[in-house]
């Protein structure tokens, strides 16, 4: 799936949640696709950011890979420690 399709679903799904928020009168809505909702949206805004530092790769002549595993190792670093 493209950055476009995730961001369409990610935003109707989210659209749909607030509407069953909005229209619960005796409980609050639990929104029982709020996690596919968060999930849909990561998933966009990782293409995306995909997507920029492909064309900047492709723009400098430097390899992709190159550059995802150096910063997936610091990022990790970060998160690990």
């Amino acid at each position: 799936m493209t950055f476009h399709n995730n961001c369409v679903k990610a935003f109707y799904l989210t659209l749909q949640n607030l509407e069953k928020l909005e229209q619960s009168t005796n409980y609050v809505h639990q929104g029982n696709s709020v996690e596919l909702t968060l999930s849909i949206w990561f998933l966009a805004i990782e293409s995306f950011i995909n997507t920029i530092l492909r064309t900047i790769c492709m723009l400098e002549n430097k390899d992709f890979k190159n550059l995802r595993n150096k910063l997936f190792k610091r990022e990790s670093k970060r998160f690990l420690n």
